[in-house]
């Protein structure tokens, strides 16, 4: 028993818990509605679970996958496509990547809702929960693209369509700074990254 006027002394590294615990849970007047701050929880290609919300990631798909046009709400870790015609469960090797990159890292999801789609889209970015504000750095959706195991997706945005084209260059032997002022010299909003690669290969060549 604790005697009266007997000092209790609590572990600085419970009270770092407590703090921590306490900035995850807070009041949803701290953020706009449609924003969701917690670590994601990978379900499926390009599927996450953050707070109560399964998120589809905005702008981006797994390969061999048809993005928001094909509608499944549990994901696509079964699809193959094939690269050098070679098969392989992109899916599920795209859903890996995915995991990797957002393992133990706190993201704020702005949600985006579309006509006649029920699921809820969001573009997830890197959040401090003790300062309650954004970091400095790409989005979950720009550096899957980035990987090489994601494609845009511009049935709602075009938002990351240079992004695969930068990748694309890459692969293909391109120095990444090469790649990149190949790309912005020659994209314009509304080109899909088909059209932005084949622009940056003529760009490359003159």
């Amino acid at each position: 028993m604790i005697g009266q006027g007997q000092k209790i002394t609590v572990p600085r590294w419970w009270l770092l818990i407590l703090a921590f615990c306490a900035a995850l849970a807070l009041p949803a007047a701290t953020v706009a509605q449609d924003q969701i701050p917690g670590e994601l929880r990978i379900r499926a290609p390009g599927v996450v679970h953050v707070g109560a919300y399964w998120v589809h990631l905005l702008g981006v798909r797994a390969p061999g996958t048809l993005g928001a046009s094909q509608y499944r709400q549990e994901g696509y870790a079964e699809d193959f496509c094939e690269i050098e015609g070679a098969a392989f469960q992109c899916g599920l090797i795209a859903q890996g990547e995915l995991a990797r990159l957002s393992a133990g890292i706190v993201y704020l999801c702005e949600l985006q809702h579309f006509i006649g789609d029920p699921r809820h889209w969001g573009i997830c970015r890197p959040y401090d929960p003790f300062r309650r504000n954004l970091i400095e750095g790409p989005s979950i959706n720009q550096m899957w693209v980035q990987t090489g195991w994601a494609l845009a997706d511009t049935t709602y945005t075009d938002e990351f369509a240079a992004d695969e084209a930068i990748s694309a260059l890459i692969s293909l032997g391109y120095k990444p700074q090469e790649a990149s002022r190949f790309v912005h010299a020659v994209s314009t909003e509304d080109m899909d990254s088909e059209s932005i690669i084949r622009e940056a290969l003529k760009a490359s060549v003159k």
